[in-house]
């Protein structure tokens, strides 16, 4: 009984050890694999990274309809500043003064204004409503984006610019 206890321990001890390393074959399989993986995977990071102005130009509409809606709602005047040059924009709510930066460079256009691309604009937000039409502009190397906020429904709309 004792000699079969040990065949049996001996047999299991040479089961997970493996003397010999890999051949190179196995390697040159493991390699392909992952080169296929690469080539696979690797288009959607680039696919990743253009998406990045579109979610700024989100989280701009989203950051201009909070504004319009919450004036009417407090009652208040409420403002958002656009420094063009720093590529920042300032508001303002109950909670106090907010600050973002862009990583996009942006223009400005109202209709008091018009097209504005250096310095400051600052646009406000009445109880009674905005006063007039704003549109951004925000672009990067590949993609153009164009946040347009109507003054009349309070609707904010987002568009693929090709052309600025």
């Amino acid at each position: 009984m004792g000699r079969k206890a040990e065949k049996v321990r001996m047999l299991i001890s040479r089961a997970g050890k493996c003397s010999h390393g890999f051949t190179y074959l196995e390697l040159i399989v493991v390699l392909f694999i992952i080169s296929i993986l690469t080539a696979t995977v690797f288009p959607s990071f680039i696919i990743f990274s253009e998406s990045k102005i579109k979610s700024e130009a989100k989280e701009l509409a989203s950051i201009i309809r909070y504004l319009s809606e919450l004036a009417s709602l407090k009652r208040e005047t409420l403002f958002i500043r656009f420094d063009i040059d720093r590529n920042t924009i300032f508001w303002k709510t109950d909670t106090g003064q907010k600050m973002k930066r862009l990583d996009s460079v942006f223009f400005v256009k109202t209709q008091s204004k018009g097209m504005v691309s250096k310095g400051e604009v600052v646009f406000f937000f009445e109880p009674d409503g905005a006063k007039e039409n704003l549109d951004v502009y925000i672009t990067d190397k590949k993609d153009e984006m164009l946040i347009s906020f109507n003054y009349l429904s309070g609707r904010v709309k987002i568009k693929n610019e090709q052309h600025i």
